[in-house]
């Protein structure tokens, strides 16, 4: 058998099923857990001492203001994945980055603080699921479209 790509070595396992934590190692290869035990003698391309830390999965972040953000090409330091955020879930709040189709003038002024003023304004909000694709964000997301981008389309006076 091939050797491991990553042996992640020492660290206290916390799965999210409510089991205690366990001191083991965790085995990847191709992206996906493939063992977990003792591994020291398992060959691994790459190895990393979590000694002293925790090994967890990905946590989500069910309430983020990252519609931008996913925009950004991945970093190796990414924001979200230093904190062990691996979801986020965007359109928060109410705002949304699309289907945006008025004037910038005519867009509320917390709105138009979280859009910004640069050319990445959406009509559709399909248009803005193609650019996240496009980008290949650092964390998985899902969407909420925007309660008060779809009324400062289609509400003429939003103080009424």
């Amino acid at each position: 058998m091939p050797p491991l790509d990553l042996v992640i070595e020492g660290g206290d396992v916390i799965d999210g099923s409510a089991a205690p934590r366990v001191r083991q190692d965790v085995g990847v290869r191709d992206g996906v857990i493939e063992r977990l035990g003792d591994l020291r003698a398992v060959p691994a391309q790459r190895r990393i001492d979590a000694r002293g830390r925790i090994v967890a999965p990905g946590f989500i972040d069910a309430h983020a203001h990252d519609d931008r953000l996913l925009l950004e090409p991945p970093a190796d330091r990414h924001p979200k994945l230093m904190q062990g955020v691996t979801t986020v879930v965007a359109g928060n709040c109410g705002w949304s980055l699309a289907p945006l189709r008025i004037p910038f003038e005519r867009v509320p002024p917390p709105l138009r603080e979280f859009i910004g003023r640069d050319d990445r304004r959406f009509a559709r909000f399909g248009d803005y699921l193609a650019a996240v694709r496009g980008i290949g964000p650092a964390t998985n997301a899902a969407f909420l479209v925007g309660h008060t981008t779809l009324r400062a389309q289609h509400v003429r006076d939003l103080d009424r």
